[in-house]
């Protein structure tokens, strides 16, 4: 009697083409990881920017406010030095309180944000103006800006 050479279908291993799908799985998933990385890395600069901007627009304000303020504390008009224009720096004269400038080169603050306060007047109104500050920056090659607005009255006129 002749021994039985029968071939079973046993599975001998991974053949080449599931090895190439296998592969074309984790190089799908792996590029999807890194790709969600970057963008989360991306938003995250972006908010981060954007919210100092919204503070530098808020401190811009708040700057504009304390001079209105200062003017009433040493019994001067409540609109003093804040002349009708477009200011893009600022500077603490020590003693005499926030001062607004026009600055031919103004300097980035923190390197990356430019910030503008525009002073208007308010028409029909001669009690009130008009404060626009607008910070703009940068950020991979793309333009953002932040406005923000507010009206200042001389509500302690006397």
């Amino acid at each position: 009697m002749l021994p039985n050479f029968k071939q079973k279908n046993q599975p001998k291993g991974q053949t080449m083409m599931e090895m190439i799908i296998a592969l074309g799985i984790v190089t799908l998933i792996t590029t999807s990881v890194l790709a969600l990385a970057v963008a989360t890395i991306k938003t995250s600069s972006f908010s981060k920017q954007k919210f100092q901007a919204i503070n530098l627009a808020q401190e811009g304000l708040e700057i504009v406010r304390n001079i209105r303020d200062t003017n009433w504390l040493q019994k001067e008009l409540w609109n003093t030095d804040l002349e009708v224009g477009t200011y893009n720096s600022i500077s603490y004269l020590d003693g005499k309180g926030w001062k607004l400038k026009i600055d031919p080169s103004p300097p980035l603050i923190d390197n990356v944000f430019k910030r503008e306060i525009t002073i208007e007047e308010v028409p029909s109104q001669d009690q009130e103006i008009k404060i626009t500050v607008k910070v703009s920056w940068q950020e991979h090659g793309r333009s953002h800006a932040i406005e923000l607005y507010e009206n200042l009255t001389n509500w302690r006129s006397e």
